[in-house]
């Protein structure tokens, strides 16, 4: 059985701890606070680390990010925009 579980982040780097084999499926500003929602399988109790990055845009992107775009969001009516990355070991 899967669900959606919802996680805020911040600037910067965000760790967020799922089952396996999650899946970030959307990430959007909500009343004010950026949150992520991962698609989650209720029946695995097992639980993995997974870290997830926001940046504004013109900021640098470090390189263990890059393959792993999540998604962009708009805060302040568009005046801030960020866009959300997988961290990932580097190859």
């Amino acid at each position: 059985m899967r669900t959606v579980w919802k996680y805020s982040l911040k600037p910067g780097l965000n760790e967020i701890t799922v089952p396996p084999h999650s899946y970030a499926m959307a990430v959007q500003d909500q009343r004010g606070s950026p949150q992520i929602w991962m698609l989650v399988a209720m029946d695995n109790p097992n639980r993995v680390m997974r870290m997830f990055r926001v940046v504004g845009t013109g900021e640098p992107i470090p390189d263990s990010c890059v393959g792993r775009y999540v998604g962009t969001f708009q805060m302040d009516g568009g005046e801030l925009v960020f866009h959300v990355f997988e961290e990932v070991e580097e190859l």
